[in-house]
């Protein structure tokens, strides 16, 4: 999806109301969601039923619509570096002749020539959700989780905007352009929620002083949010506090703020004993 500007946004978050495809909260929490910093895309993924919407707007575009990665029954990494991937906002599918089936999250692509990058190529697109399509970026190129992209290239992944088109992000997706380019893994709590049985394994006095908060476990290993990932000093405290080892992941300094004021809100520091 290309960038749109306010009137463009309101209108067509009017026209997927109008047909059913979001309802008025979704669309208002999705205007929230751009007012933070976030593109209309990645807002609709967040804050609505991403496949309905896509759905509708592959249609709307003439475009098929893959429900999922399993509807690709062959999906070749080899035809696209990753920066025209990102560029583009493609990924390879197949290659039939002088036709290369690509799959897309933005619907408004246009089939046909493709230059540079393959002048005599042809290409076709499908529509993915933009979920499906960063599962499957990350199966394509794993580069994205080793710490190997610029921050140019992070952002271009995070923002589902064209690799150097300017953009904004929220606090969240700041945290992820980061982790990305760090070689971490990132939260974001309105997709992935602290399980509660870790929230007393580290104590509050400890999360102030380390600017962390436990997540999950992951077997004896303890995932922790930390606004800076890379604080040894601090990982060394949490390792020695709960006796396990810490699997560092980054989140921003106000989530863990927050994460920390509603434990104070709740009493559940007074537990700490």
């Amino acid at each position: 999806m290309s960038v749109l500007h306010p009137p463009e946004q309101g209108t067509l978050l009017w026209d997927l109301i109008e047909r059913g495809v979001i309802t008025p909260g979704q669309a208002r929490a999705t205007t929230r969601e751009c007012d933070r910093g976030a593109t209309l895309t990645t807002a609709l993924a967040l804050m609505t039923d991403e496949r309905a919407v896509w759905r509708h707007l592959a249609q709307a575009a003439g475009k098929p619509f893959l429900n999922s990665h399993q509807d690709l029954q062959v999906f070749f990494t080899d035809l696209l570096d990753h920066r025209e991937a990102l560029q583009h906002q493609v990924l390879p599918h197949r290659s039939r002749g002088r036709e290369l089936q690509v799959v897309t999250y933005n619907p408004q692509r246009q089939d046909g020539a493709f230059p540079p990058a393959l002048p005599s190529q042809l290409l076709r697109h499908a529509v993915v959700s933009p979920t499906v399509w960063r599962y499957l970026y990350d199966l394509a190129y794993p580069s994205c989780v080793t710490g190997t992209l610029d921050e140019a290239e992070a952002a271009a992944l995070v923002s589902c905007l064209p690799l150097g088109v300017p953009h904004s992000a929220t606090p969240e997706q700041r945290a992820e352009i980061l982790a990305i380019t760090r070689g971490y893994r990132s939260i974001d709590l309105r997709r992935e929620p602290v399980e509660q049985g870790v929230r007393g394994l580290v104590s509050t006095s400890m999360k102030v002083l380390t600017h962390a908060y436990p997540h999950h476990l992951e077997g004896g290993r303890l995932v922790v949010m930390m606004a800076d990932p890379g604080d040894s000093a601090a990982i060394q405290r949490l390792r020695q506090q709960t006796q396990r080892d810490i699997i560092p992941a980054v989140t921003t300094r106000e989530v863990i703020d927050h994460l920390i004021h509603e434990d104070d809100l709740a009493g559940f520091g007074a537990e700490e004993g």
